[in-house]
C-alpha cells in the first residue's frame, strides 16, 4: 500500500468525497491516519517509541515485556484513525467485510509514519513468489536477517495467510520472524487458514491494543548485529537507536 499523505486533516468534505468505493474509502482512511497522529500528538507518540525502546534494552532484546497500556499514544492514534475513517472502534471486533481495506490502510499508515519516527530502516511492499509482503526489516538486501511484517484488516485474513506461509521460503527466513499486524485476531489467523498453513509468529493487533508494541519491537530487531538474530548488517541503511535516533527519525517522519 503507498504511503499516506502527512501532516494536517483533509478539508471538510474531503473525505466524504472521497469514500466513494474501496478505493476512495482507503484513501479517506490514509487521510484520517495522519489526521489521528496529529491529534494524538507527535511528541506524545514519539516519547512512548522511547519509552518502550528503554523497556527492550532493559529487558534484552528478544524479551516481551508486557504490552503498553491500552489508551497510551499509539493506540490512542488507531483508535481515532478509525473514528475519523468511519470504521468501527477496534475494540469492538471484527471489521466489517466493507471496510477491510480501510482497516489496513489505516494500520499501514500508522505504521509507516512509526518505523519513520523511531528510525527503524525498512523495504516496503516487498514482492516475494507472486505475493506482496507489506514490510520488511530492515531490508530484502540484508536476508536472511530480516523480520517480514504481514498486514490485514478482517476480511483480507486469507490474503495475509498466504503471504505469511509463503514469506519463509521465499525469503529464507525462519517462522519466527514472520509477524502480522491486523485489525482483530480474525485478521491474524482466520479458521480456513488455519487449517491450511500455520499462523505468524507474532500478531499485533489494534483490538487488544498490542500493535502499539510492533514498532518498538522491529526497533530492537533491526539494532541486533547480524548474526545475533538480529537485522544489522554492512548494509544496514538505520543505526543503533538511541534518543538522537528518535528525534531525527521525527523529523523524516514529519515529511514524510
Amino acid at each position: 500500500m503507498a504511503r499516506g499523505p502527512a501532516g494536517a486533516p483533509a478539508p471538510a468534505g474531503a473525505g466524504a468525497a472521497a469514500a466513494s468505493g474501496p478505493d476512495g474509502l482507503s484513501e479517506r482512511a490514509r487521510i484520517a491516519a495522519y489526521g489521528a497522529i496529529d491529534e494524538a500528538g507527535r511528541a506524545a507518540i514519539a516519547g512512548e517509541l522511547r519509552e518502550e525502546a528503554g523497556r527492550r534494552g532493559e529487558a534484552g532484546p528478544w524479551a516481551r515485556p508486557p504490552a503498553p497500556l491500552p489508551g497510551g499514544p499509539i493506540d490512542r492514534a488507531v483508535r481515532i484513525a478509525a473514528g475519523r475513517a468511519g470504521l468501527p472502534d477496534p475494540r469492538s471486533g471484527a471489521c466489517p467485510a466493507e471496510c477491510d481495506a480501510a482497516a489496513a490502510a489505516v494500520l499501514t499508515s500508522l505504521l509507516h509514519y512509526l518505523l519513520s519516527a523511531a528510525s527503524v530502516p525498512s523495504q516496503r511492499r516487498v514482492a516475494v513468489g507472486g505475493e506482496e509482503i507489506d514490510v520488511v526489516v530492515p531490508d530484502a538486501a540484508g536476508l536472511p536477517d530480516a523480520v517480514a511484517v504481514c498486514i490485514a484488516g478482517d476480511a483480507g485474513a486469507g490474503a495475509a495467510a498466504s503471504r505469511i506461509a509463503a514469506a519463509p521460503a521465499a525469503l529464507r527466513l525462519p517462522r519466527e520472524r514472520v509477524w502480522a499486524a491486523g485489525w482483530s485476531r480474525s485478521s491474524a489467523r482466520s479458521e480456513a487458514a488455519a487449517a491450511s498453513a500455520p499462523g505468524p509468529a507474532r500478531a499485533y493487533l489494534a483490538s487488544d491494543g498490542s500493535f502499539s508494541s510492533l514498532v518498538p519491537d522491529l526497533a530492537a530487531f533491526a539494532a541486533l548485529p547480524a548474526g545475533e538474530g538480529g537485522g544489522g548488517s554492512r548494509r544496514r541503511r538505520g543505526r543503533r537507536l538511541g534518543l538522537s535516533g528518535f528525534a531525527d527519525g521525527e523529523r523524516r517522519a514529519t515529511k514524510n
